[in-house]
C-alpha cells in the first residue's frame, strides 16, 4: 500500500511540473485571439498603424481600451500611448465597427510591440469580452 502511495504522489508531481512548463510557453506567445488585423505604413519618421476590426465584431466605445507601443531592436518610439477611436457601427451605435489610424513618431528600424487591452464583442454569439493585445510588427 505504501509503495502505491508514493507512486501516486510521484505521478502528480511530474504532471504538475509538466503543466507549469506548458503554461509558461503560452504566456510568452505573441499571438492573441483578438478579431483585428493590424497593418502598418511608414513614411519617414511617421508610422501609421491601422487596426481593422473583422466582420461580425465590434470594439466597445465606452470601455477602457488601451494600447501601448514599444520599440525594440533599435526602433525608438517617441509617443507610446495610442488613442483608440473610430467610427460607430451603423447597426450597433455602442461599438466601433472600424478604428481610425494611429500615428507614431519613430526613429530607426527594428520591431514595434503593441500591447494593451481591447474590449470586443462578437455579434453572432452576443457576448462581449476583454482581450489582451500582443502584436509585434517589423519596421524597416
Amino acid at each position: 500500500m505504501n509503495k502505491y502511495f508514493y507512486l501516486f504522489f510521484f505521478v502528480i508531481f511530474i504532471a504538475s511540473c509538466n503543466s507549469e512548463s506548458n503554461s509558461s510557453n503560452t504566456a510568452d506567445s505573441m499571438d492573441d485571439k483578438l478579431p483585428i488585423e493590424v497593418q502598418s505604413f511608414r513614411e519617414g519618421n511617421k508610422l501609421q498603424i491601422q487596426m481593422i476590426v473583422k466582420s461580425g465584431f465590434g470594439i466597445q466605445i465606452e470601455a477602457p481600451n488601451q494600447i501601448q507601443a514599444e520599440g525594440k531592436d533599435g526602433l525608438v518610439v517617441r509617443n507610446t500611448a495610442l488613442v483608440v477611436d473610430g467610427s460607430p457601427s451603423p447597426t450597433k451605435k455602442e461599438y466601433y465597427s472600424s478604428l481610425k489610424p494611429m500615428t507614431l513618431d519613430i526613429d530607426g528600424s527594428g520591431s514595434l510591440q503593441l500591447t494593451g487591452r481591447l474590449f470586443y464583442c462578437d455579434y453572432s454569439k452576443n457576448i462581449c469580452l476583454p482581450g489582451k493585445l500582443i502584436r509585434t510588427i517589423p519596421v524597416e
